[in-house]
């Protein structure tokens, strides 16, 4: 099929984007990669009044690292964050979550922030922005709010943007020295979207940010898990520690709205899920480790 017909705007910096943005009705969207947004046009289940085509943006594509925090413009590609000296050092878990986000063709062309404000429930990243407390950049004509990645994802594709705001950047916290990340997921093959995924963020102060994607229509933080963490044996794969897990998780999700597809059923969402998490806290402290013996 051919998309509904559209206006396009090309814009060459953040200010004219946002201007551009502006002078349009509600129903614009703004084009980056283009990777989810285009194929959805094509099925015209996305129907976009105009496009601000923010690909001349010089001043959207850097990646700046200033206070603590990494901070990746609305046109910084996949693949570039990925392969960033900066970012495998100090952000590994969103290198490891770009490194599954789909293909390397789509990883070259889609953005990070195109990934974020689509808010695929199966996608990475949006999940590690949650556990390691990303913030969002929204800039409108003569106004900008910073919105906590938990907060800013609202339901399946659904964002907390108004009309008349772009996602004009993301930034994270840099990992500081003795923290450990794990990320597992599960899928039909790799680099397809994931049918349950867990990431964890464990900070040296005791701290551990626990977020599931693939299982709900939006990221979901599991706090009775994150309590119950740190007082989980070291050795991951027990029979007692599983139950543990389960029974943590299975009290973060009463009550959640689960996914049931063919693919995969609620209650398979939530019991691979609890292995998954088994999985991924032992990787996260063996990480832990490994930076403190350093």
């Amino acid at each position: 099929m051919r998309p509904a017909s559209f206006r396009h705007h090309p814009a060459r910096s953040v200010d004219e984007a946002l201007t551009l943005l502006a002078s349009e009705d509600e129903d614009a969207r703004i084009l980056a990669g283009g990777q989810s947004l285009v194929p959805l046009m094509n099925l015209r289940m996305a129907q976009p009044s105009a496009l601000i085509d923010i690909n001349g943006c010089d001043d959207l594509g850097r990646i700046d690292e200033a206070g603590g925090w990494i901070e990746f413009g609305a046109r910084v590609r996949q693949r570039e964050g990925e392969l960033s000296t900066a970012v495998r050092a100090r952000l590994p878990m969103v290198a490891a979550a770009l490194e599954l986000n789909g293909h390397p063709a789509t990883r070259h062309r889609g953005t990070i922030c195109g990934t974020l404000a689509h808010a695929d429930p199966s996608a990475e990243l949006p999940a590690v922005a949650v556990a390691l407390g990303a913030e969002m950049v929204l800039r409108r004509q003569g106004a900008c709010r910073i919105v906590p990645a938990e907060a800013f994802f609202l339901g399946a594709l659904e964002t907390c943007i108004e009309p008349g705001e772009m996602l004009a950047a993301v930034r994270f916290p840099v990992q500081p020295a003795r923290a450990g990340w794990g990320l597992a997921e599960t899928g039909l093959r790799r680099h397809d979207l994931a049918l349950a995924g867990i990431a964890v963020a464990m900070l040296p102060a005791g701290v551990t940010r626990i977020c599931a994607f693939g299982i709900t229509p939006e990221p979901l933080r599991l706090p009775t898990l994150e309590a119950a963490a740190d007082d989980l044996p070291r050795s991951g794969g027990t029979p007692a520690t599983q139950a543990r897990i389960a029974e943590a998780l299975a009290a973060d999700l009463e009550g959640a709205d689960l996914v049931d597809t063919l693919h995969a059923s609620a209650r398979y969402r939530q019991q691979v899920t609890a292995t998954l998490a088994a999985r991924a806290l032992a990787d996260a402290r063996q990480r832990a480790s490994q930076e403190t013996a350093t």
